[in-house]
């Protein structure tokens, strides 16, 4: 049993809504909860039920698709993984996800610019024998970890049906970026354009991260994304409010964060996330 919650764009809101989502949510869903009236058990209908949180406040993502077409828009997406999760369900969170955002976007947007993927075990470091790789089932030929190889190449296959731009990926550092292109070109598959890394370590990047990125033609982004997106003691909270009462086998599966960007001035245009939740 899951349920989907989108807030639409927040852009306006308070500004902790930006950073972290639970505010957002629980903004929405208390407007939601009052516009159905409170009725209660509403979320548990069917195996999956997508809650429409639309209401007379709520804004929605994109502007209009002729802006967009003339490129004076450009839409991003990070898709966020619970810690813990496999490569199965992070593979099947994908498509959750982008079906989910194909559908919120579809009658605006012809597309979405580019999708950056966030693992929750990798954290930037600007020391490459840091990485924390060891551990885990490593790829000897790329040097990077098997499930973050076949979720990159899920996405790969997967931007093409959605509309997917660009794809890239956050916190990664000279090693694993290095590993992941030249597995993406052997592979064919989509090469990474875009590595977001947090605004705390972005001041003074590495020479061999910053040379990598020219060469390659990698984008390197600032984001100010909290390390713990969204904890799971504020899951019970949230699924509270849909009127589910059984909520200690609740969790959510994936998370993204949408973001538009008014292209030549750089001004965000709007900002909002997309959870799914689901009774384990």
């Amino acid at each position: 049993m899951s349920v989907i919650i989108s807030t639409g764009n927040v852009s306006h809101s308070h500004q902790a809504h930006l950073i972290n989502p639970v505010g957002g949510l629980k903004s929405r869903l208390n407007l939601w909860k009052k516009q159905q009236g409170q009725q209660q058990g509403s979320a548990e209908v069917g195996l999956e039920a997508t809650i429409d949180i639309e209401t007379n406040t709520t804004e929605p993502f994109v502007c209009s698709a002729e802006e967009i077409v003339q490129k004076k828009f450009e839409l991003s997406a990070k898709l966020f993984f619970p810690t813990g999760s496999s490569t199965s369900a992070r593979i099947r969170a994908l498509d959750s996800a982008l079906r989910r955002l194909s559908a919120e976007i579809s009658s605006s947007a012809p597309f979405t610019t580019s999708l950056i993927l966030s693992f929750p075990e990798i954290t930037f470091s600007d020391n490459d024998d840091d990485d924390d790789d060891e551990d885990r089932n490593l790829d000897q030929s790329s040097g990077l970890a098997h499930d973050i190889l076949d979720v990159w190449s899920s996405a790969s296959q997967l931007a093409a049906k959605y509309g997917i731009q660009n794809l890239g990926v956050s916190e990664f550092s000279t090693a694993r970026l290095a590993a992941l292109v030249t597995f993406s070109e052997k592979s064919g598959l989509a090469v990474p354009t875009v590595n977001q890394i947090n605004i705390r370590d972005c001041c003074v990047l590495p020479p061999s991260l910053i040379s990598l990125a020219k060469k390659s033609g990698v984008k390197l982004l600032a984001h100010n994304d909290t390390l713990d997106v969204l904890p799971v003691e504020e899951v019970p909270g949230l699924v509270g409010l849909l009127g589910v009462t059984t909520l200690d086998d609740w969790n959510w599966q994936w998370l993204l964060k949408i973001t538009g960007v008014v292209a030549d001035r750089g001004v965000v245009y709007s900002q909002g996330w997309i959870v799914k939740f689901a009774k384990l």
